[in-house]
C-alpha cells in the first residue's frame, strides 16, 4: 500500500512538471510568435541619385527587406549612392509612409556616411539603421517607403535645384515637431537632429532665391 502511495506521488510529480514544462514552452512559442516583424521598405530616388548594393554599381536596390527584428533589437544595412548628375548633392533619406502609422513611435531609423555631398559621378557608402524599441507592442508586421533625396541647398526641399517661398512655408509648418508629432516632416529637417525648429530655417533661408 505505502510502495502504491509512493508511485501515485512520483506520478504526479513527474505529470506536474511536464504540465508546467509544457505550459511554459507554449507560452514561449506564443510570445516569440507575437514579437518577431517581418517587413520590408521600397526605395525610391530623386534627383539624380543611383541605388546599388555593391560599390562597383552593378547591382541596383528595389528594396531592402529588414529580416525578422525582435523587440530591443537593431538590423544594419549597407548600399552604396551613385550621384549621377553633373553637380554635387546632398543627401538625404526621407522614411515615409510607415505601415502602421503608429510603427513609427517604435521603430527609429537613420543612417551613416562619411560624406553628406556626393561629388560627380562619386559613389558613397551610407549604412542604414533601423532600432526597435524593447517597448514594441501590437506591431507585428510593418513597411515603409525610403526616398533617396539629391539637393542642391539643403532648404530645397521640393527637389527643384532652388530654395523658394515654397520651401520656407513647408518648413514653418513643421515648426517645433518631432518624429512622433502629427505636424512631423521628414523633408524639412535640414540638419537631421529630428527637430523642427529655427536652426533649420536659418539653413533655408542662407540659400534663399539662389539658382
Amino acid at each position: 500500500m505505502v510502495c502504491m502511495q509512493t508511485i501515485s506521488y512520483r506520478l504526479i510529480k513527474i505529470l506536474t512538471f511536464l504540465i508546467v514544462t509544457i505550459t511554459l514552452l507554449v507560452a514561449q512559442y506564443h510570445f516569440l510568435t507575437n514579437t518577431i516583424i517581418p517587413n520590408a521598405s521600397a526605395v525610391e530616388t530623386e534627383t539624380g541619385l543611383e541605388i546599388y548594393w555593391d560599390a562597383s554599381c552593378t547591382r541596383p536596390v528595389q528594396s531592402i527587406n529588414w529580416g525578422i527584428l525582435s523587440p530591443g533589437n537593431e538590423r544594419n544595412i549597407t548600399i552604396y549612392i551613385r550621384n549621377s548628375r553633373n553637380e554635387s548633392l546632398i543627401l538625404y533619406i526621407i522614411p515615409l509612409n510607415w505601415n502602421p502609422e503608429k510603427a513609427l513611435l517604435f521603430l527609429d531609423f537613420s543612417y551613416t556616411t562619411q560624406n553628406y555631398t556626393i561629388k560627380p559621378g562619386e559613389v558613397a557608402k551610407v549604412t542604414h539603421k533601423l532600432h526597435v524599441s524593447p517597448d514594441i507592442k501590437e506591431i507585428y508586421n510593418f513597411s515603409f517607403d525610403l526616398i533617396f533625396q539629391g539637393r542642391k541647398y539643403p532648404g530645397d526641399l521640393n527637389g527643384d535645384m532652388t530654395v523658394d517661398l515654397r520651401d520656407i512655408c513647408t518648413i514653418a509648418i513643421a515648426y517645433g515637431s518631432n518624429p512622433k508629432h502629427p505636424k512631423w516632416n521628414p523633408y524639412a529637417d535640414l540638419n537631421r537632429d529630428e527637430t523642427i525648429d529655427i536652426l533649420d530655417i536659418i539653413l533655408a533661408i542662407k540659400d534663399y532665391g539662389k539658382p
